[in-house]
């Protein structure tokens, strides 16, 4: 037998964690659906699902990207188009935008698609459609707290069956403090050009409430002389286009030139093997001997003078 205090406090649970849009709506025919109002599919077939929406925040791409912005952490981007290779149609087959995102030949490719920052909720939700075709590829879904703590994974495309047609998910999130949602497509560096991962209809319920600018806290400041990576991180200038990556999702190397012409510095570039008796020294024509081995010091071929 159960204590009537027990059935209180489960009765209670489900009043402050289930809310409307949760609870299965019932068309006017009397059908009914699980998590299917305003998520841009006409679920009871006379479209009665879809006409109450003010209090959602949603985005088909038709028109730009709505309230995501593109992570500059990363250095792929989600692409809006109608149209990818094997891909010509949203979910409804109709021809329509949506954003897809495709490998780069020989890299790892990497893009997150951020969302604005929301207050703190037990009761928000998403909705969003995906489609992927890809053995090397994942979508994932993170939820990162604010300001700039640790990315959690809540969702992963991996973990669902493998089926190259669009398909709807529903997440929840639940979290005490302000909190933004990452959608994350990677491909490996073994994926083949043919592969595609796309996102479309994402619909954010009315326990979504958004933070106003005015009330984020500031990003954190790096020390002078020190270069600032994504996500509150900080590394030393001497760090920055060393060929190596040192900041999470390498910023550190993303804007780095393509060419050298050791005017303003190595670029980078340093010797290997210090030391050995031949040694790579930056330096111009002034600094060599006019007579060194019996020959004048050549110019600087970037600036056409023994400046350079």
């Amino acid at each position: 037998m159960m204590m009537p205090g027990l059935v209180w406090q489960l009765f209670a649970f489900n009043l402050v964690f289930t809310p409307e849009w949760v609870r299965g709506f019932t068309c006017t025919r009397g059908l009914s659906c699980e998590d299917c109002v305003c998520d841009f599919t006409d679920n009871c077939g006379d479209g009665i699902n879809e006409e109450n929406c003010p209090g959602y925040k949603r985005c088909n791409f038709e028109v730009g990207f709505c309230e995501f912005t593109q992570s500059s952490e990363t250095f792929s981007e989600w692409t809006r188009t109608n149209e990818v290779p094997g891909l010509d149609h949203d979910h409804t087959n109709n021809t329509a935008y949506f954003l897809s995102l495709l490998p780069v030949g020989g890299n790892r490719t990497t893009a997150d698609l951020s969302g604005p920052v929301f207050q703190p909720s037990q009761t928000c939700q998403m909705s969003f459609y995906y489609y992927v075709a890809a053995a090397h590829g994942d979508l994932q879904v993170l939820v990162q707290a604010h300001p700039l703590a640790q990315s959690t994974v809540l969702w992963k495309h991996s973990q669902q069956p493998q089926t190259e047609t669009w398909q709807p998910t529903m997440i929840h999130f639940a979290s005490n403090h302000s909190f933004q949602v990452v959608v994350r497509g990677e491909f490996s560096a073994d994926s083949e050009v043919s592969e595609v991962l796309a996102i479309d209809d994402l619909s954010f319920s009315p326990g979504c409430l958004t933070v106003t600018e005015s009330s984020l806290p500031p990003p954190t400041a790096c020390p002078p002389s020190w270069f600032a990576c994504g996500g509150g991180n900080c590394i030393k200038n001497s760090k920055v286009c060393d060929f190596t990556p040192d900041c999470p999702h390498g910023e550190d190397e993303a804007s780095c030139p393509s060419v050298c012409d050791f005017e303003d510095g190595s670029c980078g570039w340093y010797e290997l093997t210090l030391g050995d008796g031949f040694d790579w020294v930056r330096g111009s024509s002034v600094e060599v001997p006019s007579d060194y081995y019996n020959h004048p010091p050549p110019l600087d071929h970037s600036t056409n003078s023994t400046k350079g």
